[in-house]
């Protein structure tokens, strides 16, 4: 007979979302035994709400749910009953904020894996040092901060939709203490791959100069692979000059610069309102049905470029 229920882990599914679901499995191990027996279901906004009414309506059957860098709405998070809790720090994340079973900070200091080292570590705790490297660059990728050497924050998020979620969770459990011959050549492929894609990735301009906006908001349409989507971006914001870049594959991806920022943008809430998605102020995914709820967003999105003057 199991001495506890089984766990279940719900995440993000991106590289921090990864790397937190490690944190939660870590401490779930040091606490509850190495047996205990955990399942790790990997989200996006457009389906989060939906599985974890799910799972409340079995919340019994767990022994403790762990929802990390991703949110759910109020209605739900009100309903958590004591075995759940929510970890998370965007800034969609906010209307949960004092809610009882829901740690919310989105001071722009945490992403999500080190919010849950952090609280794992002041609650219950984990043999957590093996793991500070992974936290470290997963923080540097998800908040744009990009200051370890050698691209390896950039190289981590390739690898995260190489082997995807819990394979990817499986391959790191132990930290993350650099990259294998085989993952070298992996990547080294794979900048080869971004370089192309960059060089062909035809970007349509949104919002025209005759429209008297010095602004600019562009709209560009992508192969289906996540991975090299934010250097696309990230080449459009800082070489090209756009302020604004929303790329299409089988979602959106959305990107802000610095100057839209401070003009007083902000991609999740955007996002949030259109009830398309979420995300941070200069980052955030969203869902369309068809071309003509892409367009009803496009129009949306430069609708508030214009009236912010950016």
């Amino acid at each position: 007979m199991e001495k506890y229920k089984p766990f279940k882990i719900i995440v993000h599914n991106d590289l921090d979302g990864g790397a937190s679901a490690i944190c939660i499995a870590n401490h779930i191990k040091f606490k509850y035994g190495e047996d205990a027996n955990y399942s790790i279901a990997f989200k996006t906004y457009q389906n989060i709400n939906q599985y974890v009414e799910q799972i409340l309506n079995k919340s019994d059957s767990f022994e403790k749910v762990f929802i990390a860098d991703i949110s759910v709405e109020e209605y739900l998070a009100k309903d958590f009953p004591d075995n759940f809790i929510l970890l998370d720090h965007h800034d969609t994340a906010k209307e949960l904020d004092g809610l009882n079973k829901c740690i919310v900070d989105t001071d722009g200091n945490h992403c999500g894996a080190s919010l849950c080292y952090y609280h794992l570590l002041k609650n219950g705790g984990f043999p957590h040092k093996h793991l500070k490297k992974l936290v470290a660059v997963s923080r540097d990728y998800d908040l744009w901060i990009h200051k370890l050497p050698n691209k390896v924050a950039k190289n981590l998020n390739f690898l995260y939709y190489k082997y995807w979620g819990e394979k990817f969770c499986i391959k790191f459990m132990d930290g993350f203490n650099g990259f294998d011959d085989d993952e070298k050549e992996y990547l080294r492929n794979k900048w080869n791959c971004v370089k192309d894609e960059i060089e062909k990735t035809e970007i349509i301009d949104l919002l025209e100069s005759e429209n008297g906006h010095e602004g600019k908001i562009g709209l560009a349409i992508l192969p289906n692979n996540k991975a090299e989507v934010n250097e696309i971006c990230e080449h459009a914001l800082d070489t090209l000059g756009y302020n604004i870049i929303i790329t299409v594959n089988s979602k959106l991806s959305i990107r802000a610069d610095s100057i839209a920022e401070e003009k007083g943008f902000h991609v999740g809430n955007l996002n949030d309102e259109l009830g398309i998605g979420g995300g941070h102020c200069r980052a955030g995914g969203a869902s369309f049905t068809d071309d003509d709820h892409l367009e009803t967003i496009c129009e949306s999105y430069v609708e508030k470029i214009i009236e912010l003057g950016i």
